[in-house]
């Protein structure tokens, strides 16, 4: 059986290779469990599997908390809000954590992180509502956070990492990459089919899937190119008024929701 392990920081860098200097392939946030497939121990790495997406990479050795106990059984809350200061119970130390973060409660009021209690924050409770119009709600309130290769936090998104921390925070779990998450849900005849909370998909001239970004309403798109912003979208693709010009040709729109 496979060590497990959690990520007890805002984000943890998942690299491609076994160094400091390898590019960053994707981010584990905080909650988020793996598992241990290898232990490189003159770098001190250790490359890992992400439980709720199967990605795998390598993090540095020192950066994880081991998850060997059962945390299955825990209450767990997700956070909406872009940064939520926790506070340790001793004031000696605070987390920043960002939109999707996972925190599981060890007990009321409190979670339980390496033999420190941080208490939990005050918030709002969530309306109930429609499903759609949650996801969207939240995606605003990243607008013009940086594009950053290989990010899914708060502090900084590619596009396909925008897109599943946008689901995660619904409790719904989609693949990583924008050519994996192509491959799942229910394809759009016509992009006048769209409603906000689908997935709209953008190919390259070779025919590869090569961005994704999730509508809105009355022909918009919130995506993540440079920064998080929303442009327009057509039958041609997104058309980006600063630049004059489109800038992604569309491929198809998928509906993962319903």
């Amino acid at each position: 059986m496979l060590s497990k392990g959690i990520c007890n920081q805002a984000f943890i860098p998942m690299r491609k290779e076994a160094s400091e200097t390898s590019e960053m392939v994707n981010q584990a946030i905080f909650g988020d469990t793996f598992s241990i497939l290898e232990q490189e121990k003159i770098k001190g790495f250790t490359r890992i599997s992400l439980d709720h997406d199967h990605y795998e990479g390598w993090i540095s050795k020192g950066s994880y908390t081991s998850a060997e106990n059962d945390i299955t059984d825990l209450k767990t809350i997700i956070l909406h809000d872009l940064f939520t200061v926790l506070y340790s119970k001793d004031k000696s130390d605070q987390l920043i954590l960002g939109c999707g973060s996972r925190l599981r409660i060890s007990s009321p009021g409190m979670i339980l992180i390496e033999n420190k209690v941080y208490i939990l924050p005050e918030t709002k409770e969530e309306k109930a509502g429609n499903l759609r119009d949650q996801i969207v709600s939240w995606g605003l309130k990243l607008l013009s956070l940086p594009y950053i290769w290989g990010g899914r936090s708060s502090f900084g998104f590619d596009c396909s990492g925008l897109c599943q921390n946008l689901y995660s925070q619904a409790g719904i779990a989609i693949p990583r990459d924008a050519s994996q998450q192509a491959g799942v849900g229910k394809t759009r005849s016509f992009i006048a089919e769209a409603v906000r909370g689908d997935l709209a998909f953008f190919d390259n001239d070779n025919g590869e899937i090569i961005h994704v970004g999730m509508i809105l309403d009355e022909g918009k798109i919130l995506h993540s190119s440079g920064k998080v912003k929303i442009d327009s979208i057509d039958h041609q693709g997104i058309y980006s008024a600063s630049q004059n010009r489109y800038t992604h040709k569309l491929r198809l729109v998928k509906n993962l929701l319903d």
